[in-house]
């Protein structure tokens, strides 16, 4: 999939909730890096905490 999408993009961005630890271990194992923290609000939910990771063309490859 990424494969795909970065025919068209030179990053990406994957927005993970900070308690999600298994995600971020993931996502870094990718190449990822976290470039921000960051509170959301969600419809009819209390804000959560996320951390936004990005990924470029180059640390993909």
């Amino acid at each position: 999939m990424l494969d795909y999408i970065f025919q068209f993009v030179d990053k990406v961005y994957f927005h993970i909730g900070a308690t999600n630890i298994r995600s971020q271990v993931a996502i870094g194992r990718l190449g990822a890096e976290k470039v921000a923290e960051e509170n959301v609000a969600y419809v009819g939910e209390a804000p959560r905490f996320n951390f936004r990771y990005r990924l470029t063309k180059g640390d993909w490859h």
